[in-house]
């Protein structure tokens, strides 16, 4: 069988939000990654009594750092990571930062580590670890922790020198206002019947003033929820011959 990763991204950003991703799996979620400098101690030790496979969304552009000394032209006035910075196209073409990253990153592996989480794979926050200078970093801590990694096209040569655990096809279509429907995403899956491994990122979680608060992606969480956590999906994509699966099955 062909195997399906289906991944939350986003674990922790709010109480609300992982109640979703833990709601989810009553459909074809079976994966997610988290947010080490916001998740909560109980949000953890539900995710660890959960079906879900976990990794670190590697995080860049929210909420403090984990690691002392994170470079402070980096962080906003409350000593925050800065989101414009993080996702600057020219930020990161500084290479003397590529080590505040790495120690950063390293950080947020171990404080999940150190609180009892097995760890399958990293993605990141805001795509922050595909910049190609970042991506580099990221694979190197792959490699380091024995991790899979989210993997694009443009990345692939770099992925495939460090033999990082990959997908053959990443999908990131199903997001945003208009593509969530279920008919979107079988369509989406049907486009890439001839790989033998797949991962489609998604965000399903429960909206809050709280969320609304620190993202621009609230309602639609929701609307991601109602289809991901059907299980009779679950049932149609056995049907078509997908195992639906983690980083941990590759």
């Amino acid at each position: 069988m062909r195997k399906l990763i289906v991944n939350a991204d986003d674990y922790g950003l709010t109480p609300e939000v992982s109640q979703g991703i833990r709601l989810a799996t009553s459909g074809i979620v079976r994966s997610t990654t988290v947010l080490a400098n916001l998740v909560t101690p109980s949000d953890l030790a539900e995710l660890r009594e959960s079906r879900l496979q976990a990794g670190v969304h590697l995080n860049l552009s929210l909420g403090l750092p984990l690691a002392a000394g994170y470079p402070a032209h980096l962080l906003d006035r409350q000593r925050r990571f800065s989101k414009e910075a993080a996702l600057s196209n020219t930020t990161w073409d500084d290479a003397g930062l590529q080590g505040a990253v790495a120690t950063e990153w390293r950080a947020q592996i171990e404080i999940l580590v150190g609180r009892g989480l097995t760890l399958t794979h990293l993605d990141s926050h805001h795509h922050v670890h595909l910049f190609a200078p970042l991506f580099e970093v990221a694979a190197a801590l792959a490699t380091e922790y024995r991790l899979g990694l989210r993997t694009d096209q443009s990345n692939l040569p770099i992925a495939a020198a460090s033999g990082v655990k990959r997908p053959s096809l990443l999908i990131t279509d199903f997001y945003g206002a208009g593509k969530l429907a279920k008919e979107n995403l079988l369509a989406l899956l049907a486009q890439s019947e001839r790989q033998d491994s797949v991962e489609l990122m998604c965000h399903p979680g429960l909206a809050t003033d709280e969320l609304r608060a620190i993202s621009g992606y609230t309602d639609e969480r929701e609307s991601e929820l109602a289809v991901l956590g059907d299980p009779a999906l679950a049932l149609k994509l056995d049907e078509q011959g997908w195992m639906l699966c983690g980083y941990g099955d590759l």
